[in-house]
């Protein structure tokens, strides 16, 4: 399967007006950090932060700030708009791996605890299962893995090791 990297910089309303474009009504999710703050959700975030990614089935943008309303924002997507092709680098993308988050719960509770970490973890996942991951894919060329996009985020039961 082929993606493509696109790598843009652009103001706060350039980064909203790309991941509209990109994600278009489909399903997504999202995880945005401040340095005192993280959010982990679904859809979009509320708000513009330092530093995020949407994600989804067929794409993630990524933005970082790099002034006073100045962004980094890359685009992984195996589906890119047209509109953003030109320029944009062509990967490898191969099947993926999961990505098991912090913490486990109780069949059908929320949230997910870990003893480590001194508060609930809520992860926007749908089913019941005691763990929580991220699936995600790797670009690659020549082999060699350059970036996992992250896909989606679900839930499975897993027996503690």
């Amino acid at each position: 399967m082929k993606g493509w990297c696109k790598s843009l910089e652009g103001n706060h309303d350039k980064v909203i007006e790309i991941t509209n474009k990109v994600f278009d009504g489909k399903e997504s999710y999202f995880i945005t950090q401040r340095v005192e703050k993280v959010e982990f959700g679904k859809g979009f975030p509320a708000g513009m932060w330092a530093w995020g990614r949407i994600f989804g089935q067929e794409s993630e943008v990524r933005w970082e700030k790099t002034g006073e309303n100045k962004f980094r924002i890359l685009i992984l997507s195996e589906s890119l708009p047209d509109e953003f092709k030109e320029g944009a680098v062509e990967y490898e993308v191969s099947n993926g791996m999961k990505l098991y988050l912090w913490g486990n719960r109780k069949p059908n509770t929320r949230p997910f605890i870990e003893v480590r970490i001194p508060k609930p973890l809520d992860y926007p996942v749908k089913g019941t299962g005691n763990t929580a991951f991220i699936r995600t894919l790797p670009y690659r060329q020549k082999g060699v893995t350059v970036f996992f996009r992250f896909k989606e985020v679900g839930d499975e039961v897993r027996e503690k090791a």
